[in-house]
């Protein structure tokens, strides 16, 4: 699951992509495919990316942005 928190110019957090991964991959592989989804690069469009939030081992990933 992929989620962008809410920034305080942008709509509440959504979920914005469901995707399937092997068991085991390492936070750093999880981040880039992440960010390499279109739906993510959209939704992300020219913001600063602030810090990427990996939860229950890898079950969900915030992205927080920043201005």
């Amino acid at each position: 699951m992929l989620a962008i928190p809410a920034a305080t110019s942008r709509p509440p957090s959504k979920l914005l992509d469901k995707i399937t991964l092997p068991a085991g991959i390492s936070e750093i592989e999880l981040e880039q495919i992440v960010r390499s989804r279109d739906k993510v690069v959209a939704a992300i469009g020219g913001a600063q990316i602030a810090k990427v939030i990996v939860v229950g081992g890898g079950k969900l990933v915030n992205i927080v942005l920043r201005g």
